[in-house]
């Protein structure tokens, strides 16, 4: 057999979509669809691996960012990581994320994220489960204990998109791993659902929802998914949500993205907003030095932490430096003592705030350092908990 790992191009557009229907039973009328927005995305940051000329691997890295403390970073999205079902357990997979990582860092993409169906492949690959998403229900009569407030809610047109951008803006720079949503991952947010519901409260809030059960739903009405919420003032968060609880007669249930922490459990009785399921995410530090500097940190942080990082898959990462923080910047100096010995992975789960040096040692994760020096670690990365509202 022979075997070539490559990126992919416009002749292989056919196999990828081959290997789509294979691993993840998309519907079939939506094919045309799906080659615009690859083609869109480049097919460049696509890498597979053919056995004998066909295609039995692929992966690919969305060109994403994500706010960590007010400051946007580069990051790859891992999705459609796919192996043929015969092939599989060959680590086909295993070769052509590698590239994706060496890709990456050519790009200039310090971050990586991915969705896991299981976690051990990634992990044992320098992925670390480092943020979430939620999913919570809430029956629209237990919103009616929200005051909506006067404020306008009416239905967006295109004329709203910039401001819906800017709104959504405001609001992510101030939220550890959100998108910072590219014009691309806009015009696919337009496009993608545009067969959904939008509307916007002025210009601080906008809501966008699915009806999940087409009416009709019988006596027990249908439910509704909120796939984005997004409120820059109490008062548009208010509405929107005001406006859903006015739906109570026909919607038996509202379901939505959320994070660790759900505003609305504040407002109306806790009891009532339920968790379904949680989804986390894996985040893996692709270039440790250029992913320290490019977050951001406490302007009132001052910290000098010695690190004995190692990186199996990406040795540019490893060895001994000084995590140093300082006027609200990082950098990692090379050398020093390497006191607090670290996996990739373990780094990576600091760096977005998700985990303590406490939890990440009680798991074996983190070994070695002072007391001390494990405070200042988690003085340099502490803030709001990791979530995400997009998911890919």
């Amino acid at each position: 057999m022979r075997a070539e790992q490559r990126p992919l191009t416009e002749s292989d557009l056919d196999q990828m979509w081959d290997l789509e229907l294979e691993a993840f039973h998309p519907d079939p009328a939506h094919v045309e669809w799906w080659k615009r927005w690859e083609r869109a995305i480049g097919l460049e940051r696509c890498e597979g691996l053919f056995v004998d000329g066909r295609l039995v691997a692929m992966a690919s890295a969305l060109p994403y960012a994500q706010w960590f403390d007010g400051r946007s970073v580069p990051m790859g999205g891992v999705r459609a990581v796919m192996t043929r079902t015969e092939m599989r357990g060959r680590g086909h997979a295993t070769r052509v994320l590698r590239a994706c990582l060496e890709a990456m860092r050519g790009r200039g993409e310090a971050l990586s994220v991915l969705y896991p169906a299981v976690t051990r492949p990634y992990r044992n690959l320098g992925w670390e489960v480092a943020g979430t998403v939620v999913f919570r229900q809430v029956a629209p009569r237990a919103l009616a204990a929200l005051d909506p407030g006067e404020l306008d809610v009416r239905r967006a047109t295109a004329a709203d998109r910039a401001a819906i951008r800017a709104c959504y803006d405001r609001v992510a720079r101030g939220m550890n791993g959100w998108l910072d949503r590219s014009v691309g991952r806009w015009d696919w947010f337009f496009d993608r659902f545009a067969e959904d519901h939008l509307f916007v409260a002025g210009d601080e809030g906008y809501l966008l929802y699915r009806i999940v059960d087409k009416p009709p739903a019988g006596p027990e009405g249908f439910r509704v998914l909120v796939l984005d919420l997004v409120a820059a003032r109490s008062a548009a968060w208010r509405a929107l949500w005001g406006m859903l609880a006015r739906a109570s007669s026909v919607v038996r249930m509202v379901f939505l993205r959320s994070g660790p922490i759900e505003p609305l459990i504040h407002a109306i009785d806790a009891l009532d907003v339920t968790v379904t399921r949680e989804r986390p995410w894996m985040l893996r530090l692709v270039d440790a030095a250029a992913a320290i500097a490019a977050r951001g940190y406490g302007s009132d942080v001052r910290v000098a932490a010695p690190l004995d990082i190692t990186d199996a898959t990406c040795p540019w990462n490893a060895g001994r430096c000084t995590l140093v923080v300082e006027n609200g910047a990082g950098r990692l100096e090379p050398g020093g003592t390497g006191s607090v010995r670290v996996g990739i992975g373990a780094l990576a789960a600091l760096y977005s705030g998700w985990a303590t040096t406490a939890q990440l040692a009680r798991t074996g994760l983190l070994d070695g350092g002072t007391a001390a020096e494990r405070t200042a670690l988690d003085r340099a990365f502490a803030g709001p908990v990791p979530w995400m509202i997009d998911e890919f």
